[in-house]
């Protein structure tokens, strides 16, 4: 959680920063570049974390060396090949987006995607080890290394450069990798040989949620993808602003998906799928009571949330921010979906889910946009939204006899039970 929060402060603060020092179209543009970068974070994050967690949590020590070697192993060659079509495609989408200062961005960022292998590596061997220490620290370090660039232009009153940037975004990775290693070192036990039937495996679970996390991102970010092609960089600048804002309530939820899914592996390895139900109803009832009250406020009071976070060119998009936040709501039932198909073996399920969501959520905001622009990306993703939750609750609840009304009931039993523990506390 503290990780969680910090990269949230961090991440957000560059964003407070960033959208008062440079114009709409600028932010516009930095937006459609990490959608693109973030699309290749996860898809790495897909195809090796969920498969090398779920092998070393449920293998013994004999076994340890094989699999560290063969998720790195794997790491390398995704990211070598992720590289290679981004150089191939910057220039299509630069085009694409009107943009030509995307291509040299897109390029230098391939640098941070190599220092990325040993990063993101390094953090999943802690998370598996359920040590969170590390995973702090060095997400620490390289949060706020942007941060205090971002913090100094606007300080010395001058204008980011796009392209700097992301050389910045490079070297506080290299930064954070660095000190990775210092909290890994413990849990590092690597084969001298690559035992390629392990590579072949650890692909082979992780290829549903490489491909689920590639769609999900999709999912995600289609309304400003197509609103950066059909309208303009600064109606996708305007959008993300509410977009970031909305993706605050995401903390909690990451934040327990991330405690929930090497238990959760654990114990439905252990006890069987019937473990399933328990920790789906209590993790969604618990991310539900955390961010029920921060959408309530956002939503009576938009104006005032935006004139303070992003500053009076923004307030004009208060209905937008309005129906960007509700969509939090459905955000635990679609996360916890995943996280539970992945523990008990079906990620295949949850990768045609997301594929389907994923395309529909394009077909929809690409007329949704079309007809109503800038109110329309809000409104399509909303559509999709509510209609992907409903359909997640009744797989659930004919699969894993799901209660929805319990789960709902424990979201507001939830708050009484904090207020007994802070009493408590104090007392």
């Amino acid at each position: 959680m503290a990780e969680r929060f910090s990269s949230l402060i961090l991440g957000f603060g560059s964003f407070f920063i960033l959208v008062r020092t440079v114009n709409k179209d600028e932010f516009g543009i930095w937006s459609l570049f990490l959608s693109v970068t973030t699309l290749i974070e996860l898809a790495r994050n897909g195809l090796i974390q969920n498969a090398l967690i779920k092998h070393l949590t449920t293998s013994g020590p004999e076994l340890k060396k094989e699999i560290i070697t063969a998720s790195l192993a794997l790491n390398v060659i995704l990211t070598v090949i992720s590289a290679a079509l981004l150089y191939i495609l910057a220039p299509l989408l630069a085009d694409y987006w009107h943009s030509p200062i995307l291509l040299p961005m897109y390029r230098f960022y391939i640098i941070t995607t190599i220092v990325l292998i040993f990063f993101s590596q390094f953090n999943f061997i802690q998370q598996a080890n359920l040590d969170f220490k590390g995973i702090f620290f060095s997400n620490l370090v390289r949060q706020s290394g942007f941060f205090l660039y971002i913090l100094y232009k606007f300080l010395t009153k001058q204008t980011p450069d796009m392209v700097q940037m992301v050389n910045v975004q490079s070297i506080c990775a290299i930064a954070g990798a660095l000190l990775s290693i210092i909290f890994v070192q413990k849990y590092i036990e690597m084969s001298r040989t690559i035992n390629w039937h392990w590579v072949t495996k650890l692909f082979h679970y992780g290829k549903f949620v490489f491909g689920t996390n590639i769609s999900s991102v999709f999912f995600k970010t289609a309304d400003q993808m197509i609103l950066g092609n059909l309208r303009s960089t600064v109606e996708v600048g305007s959008y993300n602003a509410a977009a970031r804002i909305s993706n605050l309530f995401e903390v909690p939820v990451t934040s327990i998906a991330t405690i929930v899914f090497p238990q959760s592996s654990k114990r439905i390895h252990e006890e069987g799928p019937s473990a399933a139900k328990q920790l789906y109803e209590k993790s969604v009832a618990v991310m539900l009571s955390i961010i029920l009250p921060g959408v309530i406020f956002v939503c009576i009071f938009p104006k005032l949330v935006l004139f303070v976070l992003t500053g009076k060119d923004y307030t004009d998009i208060a209905f937008v921010l309005q129906l960007v936040v509700i969509q939090n709501l459905f955000l635990p039932f679609l996360r916890q979906f995943g996280t539970i198909l992945d523990s008990v073996g079906k990620p295949h399920v949850n990768f045609y889910f997301i594929i389907a969501n994923a395309i529909l959520n394009i077909g929809v905001n690409y007329f949704m946009i079309s007809k109503f622009g800038l109110e329309g990306a809000a409104l399509g993703s909303l559509i999709v939204y509510i209609f992907c939750t409903s359909f997640v609750c009744l797989y659930m609840v004919r699969n894993y006899n799901i209660s929805i009304k319990r789960t709902l009931l424990n979201t507001f039993a939830f708050y009484p039970e904090i207020f007994k523990m802070l009493k408590n506390k104090i007392s």
